[in-house]
């Protein structure tokens, strides 16, 4: 099923509520006229079949408008939301008459929202950023506006910011000293009524009440706020790093929302990064850093899971604040791209599951946490994480090399890789069985019969441009792209000549003159090519076997084929 159906208003608000709303909203949500006008002809607008999108600048409440429209429909309707994962909406509820909502809908799963469209599902309300939207249209395809009635939230008037704050410093027991701070903080605000949320909910947090003093250190804007929150938790801590990295992470996931379990291997495994050394969960249990993020975060105890505040955090942490942070936010951006953020996904996951979770007695636990998973990155992740060996735990600490390889992804079996390192293999023991041959048994005699000489070259041809082929892919795999390049194209040129003189018909003595001797260029630029791309990846044997084709240009010796052969049993164990 596409969507579950609330049995409770009371089950969307609150830090585990669905919409991560402030659980006293229903009696502070602080009213204007423009809000007033959007929720009666959004309910007009539903009641007639016809979809809503809320949309405006991030931060002016659209969630908190929805909710209220969801309330006012939820006396004569039932309601239901669409959810995480799905990749194919209907209108089944439609014919139950169930009125579905979705929060941010342009981060709903791609064929979901394409299936909204083609199937002209009705019965839908949702909220989206407005810039979004031109977004949408232009990567993807999709117009919302032919497909859902647009409705535009503006920023609030200082006067009914100002109303808000003392709802929520009232509902929230906050004391505040006078009445110069709230007039300091609406005027910071800028029209957001998210702006003013932040504030109560740090003030809770830090169990201060709101003073002058207080609200002239905050600074204008929200994106600058958060940055400025980020600054006191984390501004000149050596944690700042994995901390940074950890929240970095977070915004890769679905609406920001981490499991727990996850979440504490994310920052342990950041952690080693930063130290080069082996840690265990009980090394970070009196991390006073990672206790100061977590405290700032919003807890879904009900889905084990950990989730950013508000989607303005996420932008902060992709780099648009102009804060005392956002350098270092930069930089962590710069350094690790998504692809290097999900290899780190992959081994805390890995770990999280064989060392916590899979010996666990509390099922819903361990289900919360595969079904964060698959959400975010698919099945074939889940069972690769499930399966894959997991690091070894260490005994107290020990000195560590960053390990790409452990944790490198290939979303299916690589053809290029399996083909290059099974032919890697034959070649190898093939070459060496020719190698034993002539030097054991000088006399006997390989180049008896032409024709069938013909056909081993253009055997041994196939098998080095395969492997040609393998090891440009394998630069790309490893990124290191230019080692990968040079060591692929020395067995492609390799190829050219081997089969250029198969067709010339200049077979004899190439066995002994091309192939066993040639290994003194290609053993040394692809031994040193292939040593490069498997140094700190913690793939040893094929590091060994590099090594060896390097040794293993000498000609007297078989290193190369043992060497050929052991890098190919590690490209095919890569890629499985």
């Amino acid at each position: 099923m596409y969507y579950s159906v609330i049995s409770s208003i009371s089950e969307l608000i609150g830090e585990e509520g669905v919409l991560r709303l402030p659980r006293y909203l229903p009696k502070a949500f602080v009213m204007d006229e423009t809000r007033e006008k959007i929720i009666k002809r959004a309910i007009d607008y539903l009641s007639r079949g016809t979809n809503v999108l809320i949309c405006g600048r991030p931060g002016t409440g659209k969630t908190a408008i929805m909710f209220k429209i969801i309330m006012e429909l939820s006396k004569n309707r039932t309601i239901g939301y669409i959810r995480e994962g799905v990749t194919t909406i209907g209108n089944e509820h439609v014919d139950k008459g169930i009125l579905l909502f979705y929060d941010d809908i342009p981060r709903m799963n791609e064929n979901a929202l394409k299936s909204i469209i083609k199937n002209r599902v009705k019965g839908i309300i949702a909220t989206a950023r407005t810039e979004e939207l031109a977004i949408l249209k232009r990567v993807i395809g999709i117009d919302l506006e032919e497909h859902f009635k647009i409705l535009e939230v503006p920023p609030m008037s200082h006067q009914k910011l100002e109303e808000m704050l003392f709802e929520y410093l009232d509902a929230e027991a906050i004391k505040i000293e006078d009445d110069t701070p709230a007039e300091e903080v609406v005027k910071k605000a800028e029209g957001l009524p998210v702006y003013v949320w932040q504030v109560i909910r740090e003030l809770k947090i830090r169990k201060k009440s709101l003073s002058l003093e207080y609200a002239k250190t905050i600074p204008q804007g929200m994106l600058d706020y958060v940055d400025d929150i980020l600054w006191r938790l984390l501004g000149g801590k050596t944690e700042r790093y994995e901390a940074l990295l950890t929240l970095l992470i977070m915004t890769d996931f679905v609406k920001f929302s981490v499991h727990q379990d996850l979440y504490n291997y994310i920052y342990l495994i950041a952690k080693e990064r930063r130290m080069k050394t082996r840690l265990s969960l009980e090394d970070i249990i009196t991390d006073a850093t990672i206790e100061d993020i977590s405290r700032y975060l919003a807890r879904d105890g009900g889905a084990y899971a950990f989730r950013l505040p508000h989607d303005s955090w996420a932008d902060v942490l992709k780099g648009k604040s102009n804060g005392p942070m956002a350098s270092e936010i930069t930089k962590m951006n710069s350094l690790y791209t998504k692809k290097k953020r999900i290899d780190i996904v992959m081994e805390a996951a890995n770990r999280a599951w064989h060392y916590t979770l899979k010996d666990a007695e509390d099922a819903f636990r361990k289900k919360t946490f595969r079904d964060n998973i698959v959400i975010n990155f698919g099945k074939k992740f889940l069972d690769k994480v499930i399966t894959k060996k997991p690091v070894r735990p260490s005994v107290g600490r020990r000195e560590i090399r960053p390990k790409k390889a452990e944790v490198i992804i290939i979303p299916e079996k690589d053809k290029i890789l399996i083909s290059g390192g099974v032919a890697s293999m034959l070649y190898g023991i093939m070459i060496f069985i020719v190698f034993l041959v002539m030097n054991l048994m000088p006399e006997a005699d390989l180049y008896y019969d032409l024709g069938q000489l013909r056909l081993l070259m253009i055997y041994i041809s196939i098998l080095v441009l395969l492997i040609g082929l393998s090891f440009i892919r394998l630069g790309y795999v490893l990124d290191k792209k230019l080692s990968g390049v040079i060591a692929g194209l020395f067995f492609i040129m390799w190829f050219a000549y081997l089969i250029n003189s198969v067709i010339l018909g200049e077979i004899y003595g190439i066995i002994e003159d091309q192939i066993i001797r040639a290994r003194t260029t290609i053993g040394f630029f692809c031994g040193l090519a292939l040593a490069n791309m498997f140094k700190d990846t913690g793939r040893r044997v094929g590091l060994i076997g590099a090594i060896l084709i390097f040794i293993g240009m000498i000609p007297i010796t078989p290193l190369f084929e043992i060497g050929m052969f052991l890098v190919g049993s590690e490209i095919v164990r890569l890629s499985r």
